[in-house]
This record gives structure tokens, C-alpha cells and sequence, in this order.
């Protein structure tokens, strides 16, 4: 039995649990051993697992991928035209629980309908939702997770480095956001990334950036003066990769100067405290009350850290958290303040909490030349 199911075992124990139902592809990916975690782990609806028993449960359109590309993994019936319960995934999954006699089971999170369905053909059966269970059991990485997460921070310095490049290469009618996130891609792609998402917000889109994942006018083109923030989110074998960079074009004004130079400052002060035993509340406090002397305190939206691997990482700093860092956590920080007006700046790097203390994973320049 691997490692990680040896966990899994004594973490069901510690609760009383019989089996782990995993529905988040994050906590799926984590388990079931594949050649090519992403691609050869088709989507597939559950995973049950209660170590030796690895029971996958595909959605009809995917049984025959699993089928074909996870060898020797107990699959529930769902192909399409197969077993008396046709098609639907999760009528599989009362199945196989009722087959086995789990009587106590954890599930990582479903919809409000699709608990409801499950309580009410499971009568007798414990049924806990614990959406945290999958990442604290994730939290500490293994040395092939860590050289995973370093490859996903050199891709991301490479796709920054291109995304500078290109915002002042001479395309005879300028260069937009789109343009500068196509060139980053392509360079992230092609170094062996499976998936690559950027924000490029030029000029007032920057202060719209902590909205959430939406970018206005994506196709304007950049000018002088403009302030350019690129927020980038690659995937490397599922890992996440995950930067953020701002510049001002050309000389830029005081103000923007300033903007940029205290998201900088918030970065570092965040940093240097992050130590084993910090708490969520007094790292993230590092940085509003930073802008809270400066009058900016309303203008910062987001969390200050989340974790980094394969989605839904632990530990996370932010407002509502009450996280403490631990060696061995790897994981982001990102203060950005949006001011309407002015203009947006965001700063992140990955990090890596080893025993003596912290490291950037990814190293792209600070303050990168456009077009250099």
C-alpha cells in the first residue's frame, strides 16, 4: 500500500469513517496512481476509497476511457447500455456503498440535491461532508510533489519573462492584452505545460483585477503611461503554477510608482514573517495595515495566500482563515490593491516553507523591462 493511502487508512480511523469518497478532481488525482496523472484519470463523478478498495465511479460518457486507460482499477458500471441502473453516476455510488456495507462515509463536497439524494437512499448510513478532509491529507508534500511545483514555477517564470517580451514588439497596429497572453502561452505550452490561463489587464482594466476572472477591454492596446498586469495560472502534470507581475509603461507618475512600490512592500514584510506557527490573522494583517496607513485598506479585496498543488491547496491566509504554517507548506503570496482612477497592482510569487525558512520558487524580475 502506497504512502498515501497509508495516510488515507489512519485518517478514516481517526474519525471512525469506513470509506473516503472523493467528487473534487483534486483529491481524485491524488489517489488513484496513474502513468500521466492528468490525462490517464479521465473526469469521473466519485472515487471511493477504503484502503485496499479503490472503487472508480465514471459518468457514463467517460466509463470506456477509464475502462481503457486505468488497468487493473475496479470501475462501478456505468457505460451506456450497460448495468440495470443505466447511466447515472451517483445512483452507482449508493450501489456500491450498500454492496460493501460502508455504514460511516466522508464525502469532500457535492451539490445541496445531490446530498440530499444520497441521504435519502443511504438510510442508516453516517454520511459527513468534510470539504477539507482530501487537502490537509495533500497538505505535506512528498520530495516528487516539490520537483513537480519547482517545474510549474520555471515554466511560469518563462511565460512572464515571454509575456514582457511581447508587449512592445512591433506589430504595426500595437499590442493588445490578448496578444501579450497568446505569446505567454504558446511559450508555456510548449515547455510542457498542459494548460495555461492568463489575466492581461492594460491600462484602467487594471483596477478591475480583484473582481475575480474577468478582464475589461481586453483588446485595447497599450500605450504610454499605461499601467500592465499579467496574472497567470498553468497547470504542469496538475500542479499549479501561479505568478503575478505590474509594470507601468514608460516613466509612469508618482502615484502609480508609488502603488506599485507598496504592493511590493506588502509582499516582502508578508514574507519575511511567514515562519512556522504564523497565523492567517497576523500575516494577513501585515498587509492591511500596511494600506490602511496609506488610506488603501478598502481597495484590497482578496486573500493574501492560498496553497499550491493540485487545487484547493492548504494553508490559505486571508480574512476568514484561521491556518497556521507548517514546514513543508508550499504555497502563495499575493497583495494587490485596485484603485479606481489609478490603476491596480498585484505581486506573487510560489514559495516553498522548508526548515530553514522560506524560498521563492519562481524568480522572474521584480520590476521586468517591457519589451526587454
Amino acid at each position: 500500500m502506497s504512502a498515501r493511502l497509508m495516510r488515507l487508512t489512519g485518517a478514516l480511523q481517526a474519525v471512525d469513517a469506513d470509506v473516503y469518497v472523493a467528487s473534487q478532481r483534486p483529491n481524485q488525482l491524488y489517489f488513484v496512481a496513474a502513468a500521466e496523472p492528468v490525462s490517464d484519470l479521465p473526469p469521473v463523478a466519485y472515487v471511493l476509497l477504503a484502503p485496499p478498495d479503490l472503487v472508480i465511479v465514471p459518468g457514463a460518457p467517460f466509463f470506456f476511457a477509464c475502462r481503457d486507460h486505468l488497468p487493473g482499477v475496479e470501475l462501478a458500471s456505468t457505460e451506456v447500455g450497460g448495468s440495470p441502473l443505466g447511466a447515472d453516476a451517483t445512483d452507482a455510488l449508493v450501489a456500491e456503498i450498500r454492496r460493501r456495507g460502508y455504514r460511516r462515509v466522508v464525502l469532500d463536497a457535492v451539490s445541496r440535491e445531490t446530498e440530499a439524494a444520497l441521504r435519502k437512499s443511504l438510510p442508516g448510513v453516517t454520511l459527513t461532508l468534510d470539504p477539507a478532509f482530501g487537502p490537509r491529507l495533500r497538505r505535506p508534500k512528498e520530495p516528487g510533489e516539490l520537483e513537480t511545483i519547482r517545474a510549474a514555477a520555471a515554466i511560469a517564470d518563462l511565460g512572464m519573462v515571454a509575456a514582457f517580451r511581447a508587449a512592445q514588439e512591433p506589430r504595426g497596429r500595437g499590442v493588445s492584452g490578448r496578444d501579450i497572453a497568446a505569446e505567454a502561452t504558446a511559450t508555456m505550452l510548449r515547455a510542457g505545460a498542459e494548460e495555461a490561463s492568463l489575466q492581461v489587464a492594460v491600462g484602467p482594466a487594471t483596477a478591475y483585477m480583484g473582481t475575480g476572472d474577468w478582464v475589461y477591454a481586453p483588446r485595447r492596446l497599450l500605450q504610454p503611461g499605461d499601467m500592465l498586469l499579467v496574472d497567470m495560472a498553468i497547470k504542469f502534470h496538475g500542479y499549479l503554477g501561479d505568478q503575478t507581475r505590474t509594470v507601468v509603461v514608460g516613466d509612469g507618475t508618482p502615484e502609480q510608482i508609488e502603488l506599485i512600490r507598496t504592493v511590493q512592500a506588502a509582499y516582502r514584510a508578508t514574507v519575511a514573517a511567514m515562519r512556522p506557527g504564523a497565523t492567517s490573522a497576523e500575516l494577513y494583517a501585515i498587509t492591511t495595515d500596511l494600506l490602511e496607513q496609506r488610506g488603501w485598506r478598502r481597495y484590497f479585496p482578496h486573500h493574501i495566500s492560498h496553497g499550491l498543488g493540485l487545487g484547493g491547496d492548504l494553508p490559505r491566509v486571508s480574512a476568514t482563515s484561521d491556518d497556521v504554517l507548517q514546514v513543508g507548506d508550499t504555497l502563495s503570496c499575493e497583495p494587490g490593491v485596485y484603485i479606481p482612477g489609478l490603476g491596480g497592482a498585484r505581486f506573487e510569487n510560489m514559495l516553498y516553507l522548508g526548515p530553514d525558512g522560506i524560498e521563492e520558487l519562481t524568480q522572474s524580475p521584480v520590476d521586468p523591462v517591457v519589451g526587454g
